[in-house]
């Protein structure tokens, strides 16, 4: 009862400070009755996170991979429960929130510890399919180090720009920034 008060009083003082500040339509709804997001922009963060976000993609590839060889949909039950959070992040009317730069894409920090968490849930709740604890150690083990490649892959882009393919398109609404990395 006491941090659902805390919860309350801390609204009612931001809304106090700030009147104004609608974080939901300005990062993820726009002004308007449709986002102000076309095709092109969604196909062109989609190919962005398959290029730059490779540390988010390549956990997921690997948690569908051993999903499917064990048997053990359990394994990618967290990054299923992040598919929301990405359509949103994906549809967001925020070039930031578009490109899960800084901390948008922290929920998938869950679907990676998932097989470890979710395995010793399963077990307390006696549930029967339950990966062996090998298997949930293995794919914790995996998924993160498919997230460590990914970081690696993510100098994909100076290879981009040594073969002459522009990374800059209009639609990512991204520069380099002073040291060459790309900023959000």
């Amino acid at each position: 009862m006491a941090a659902l008060g805390w919860s309350a009083s801390i609204l009612a003082i931001q809304h106090a400070i700030f009147p104004n500040a609608a974080a939901l339509d300005d990062v993820y709804l726009g002004h308007g009755v449709f986002p102000p997001v076309s095709l092109v922009t969604i196909a062109t963060r989609l190919t962005f996170w398959l290029i730059y976000r490779l540390y988010l993609v390549l956990p997921i590839i690997a948690a569908v991979i051993l999903a499917e060889r064990w048997r053990a949909p359990s394994i990618v039950a967290g990054f299923i429960s992040c598919l929301p959070w990405l359509a949103l992040n994906l549809m967001a009317s925020s070039p930031f929130a578009g490109t899960l730069c800084n901390y948008y894409p922290f929920p998938l920090v869950f679907g990676m510890v998932w097989p470890v968490a979710g395995h010793g849930f399963a077990l307390r709740l006696q549930a029967r399919h339950v990966t062996t604890p090998v298997q949930a150690k293995r794919a914790f083990v995996t998924i993160l180090l498919c997230s460590f490649v990914g970081l690696w892959g993510c100098k994909i882009r100076k290879i981009c720009a040594s073969r002459g393919i522009s990374s800059h398109h209009p639609a990512w609404r991204c520069r380099p920034g002073p040291t060459g990395r790309l900023s959000c």
